[in-house]
């Protein structure tokens, strides 16, 4: 399925996995929510592309979409592939195993991503980009207006590059916070020593004046 595929219908567009326990199963029903306010819930199309091709193979999602709507498209396929569509929409994705490392199945594992919600309108173009912690009556109301050809309410885009980056900067942290401390003082040393040096030379231990 390709957005170009459902041109000229509203495209609810995100990322979860199904072996997620919390927020992924509240965005799934807070989308469905939002839906059960529209005139013309039929007019919308959801696409959840998963976050974990591994568990999310295509038998698993087509026992696990059975449950939604027809017009709800659980997508996945080869990891090199999915990950080309998480980096196009920025979508950070990183692999995070238990405490105490593999198990013997290997499943028992998490997956740390970017938790956002793209609204794309009939022409194919980004209208809303939804993050954080949103309402499903706010949903609604940004997809009501396109169905009608109209501006969203709050069409916010896509957020800047530096948004962007400070966002996967907290990912990062989130999913390796060892890591991320490490390289965070080893980009801290040099404005720690070159002050120390500073106070040592002159302060600490100046010149003496010559006789």
């Amino acid at each position: 399925m390709r957005t170009e595929d459902v041109r000229g219908h509203v495209l609810v567009l995100t990322f979860l996995y199904t072996h997620c326990t919390d927020t992924c199963p509240l965005y799934l029903y807070k989308i469905d929510r939002a839906l059960s306010q529209l005139e013309a819930p039929d007019d919308v199309t959801v696409a959840v592309v998963t976050v974990d091709p591994e568990r999310d193979t295509v038998a698993h999602l087509g026992r696990f979409a059975a449950s939604w709507p027809a017009n709800w498209h659980f997508l996945t396929g080869e990891s090199a592939d999915v990950a080309r569509v998480w980096s196009r929409y920025g979508v950070y994705v990183a692999r995070e195993e238990p405490a105490g490392g593999h198990t013997a199945s290997h499943q028992d594992y998490s997956v740390v991503h970017t938790a956002k919600l793209l609204i794309i309108d009939k022409n194919g173009l980004v209208a809303t980009e939804v993050g954080g912690d949103w309402s499903y009556e706010k949903l609604a109301a940004n997809i009501r207006p396109l169905l009608l050809g109209d501006e969203p309410i709050a069409a916010t885009g896509r957020p800047s590059p530096l948004v962007s980056f400070l966002q996967r900067c907290g990912e990062f942290a989130a999913s390796q916070p060892l890591l991320y401390l490490s390289l965070v003082s080893l980009i801290m040393l040099p404005g720690i020593i070159l002050p120390l040096y500073l106070l040592r030379t002159f302060v600490i231990a100046p010149k003496r004046p010559s006789s």
